[in-house]
């Protein structure tokens, strides 16, 4: 789940600083209705988690990111970052409803012996889909930008860099929707 979800945040916070020209801390407040929603939507993930199965809280978390993702693919060279919103909303609403009832569920299927083991083992693979997540999707990401432009210069240049990074975040964006969306079929059946 997460290699889909995070490696993403690289790229398009690549995209903010280099093609918006915002500085660090303007990104980080572009994607801060990622962290509100997730926020919100763990919390009622919580409380609901006794009376909602969990197969369905992960499809429609992983339902959510999906189309959010597929949403962020409208993003273009001359684009506003305001496009992404309703795709950062989806995005942490998924990430909101997934992330505690994953938690929950290794409770849940561990022995209480090894619930210890279990939420470590839970912890160590997050932190590998993350970190495998950020290198394969930065992969793709950097695979889309030419690297010789020629002799373009001024605009013109920054156009074509511009349209480059469009390319390489549709990319990013429609692999990791793909993959949410088998995570989501996935859940759904096993």
């Amino acid at each position: 789940m997460l290699f889909r979800s995070f490696g993403m945040f690289v790229s398009l916070t690549i995209w903010f600083q280099r093609v918006l020209d915002m500085s660090g801390l303007e990104a980080g407040l572009r994607l801060l209705p990622v962290t509100i929603v997730a926020f919100l939507a763990a919390a009622g993930a919580g409380r609901f988690s006794g009376r909602i199965p969990p197969r369905a809280v992960l499809v429609t978390a992983l339902t959510a990111t999906s189309v959010g993702l597929l949403q962020m693919t409208s993003l273009q060279a001359g684009s506003s970052w305001t496009v992404a919103f309703p795709g950062l909303v989806l995005c942490g609403l998924g990430f909101g409803l997934a992330n505690p009832t994953v938690a929950s569920v290794t409770l849940t299927v561990a022995p209480p012996h090894l619930a210890a083991t279990a939420t470590g083992m839970n912890s160590t693979f997050r932190q590998v889909g993350v970190a495998s997540g950020v290198a394969a999707l930065g992969a793709i990401f950097d695979h889309a930008i030419e690297r010789d432009h020629g002799r373009l210069t001024g605009a013109a240049l920054r156009a074509a860099v511009a349209r480059d990074y469009s390319t390489g975040l549709d990319r990013v964006f429609v692999v990791s929707a793909v993959i949410a969306a088998i995570g989501a079929l996935l859940a759904g059946v096993l």
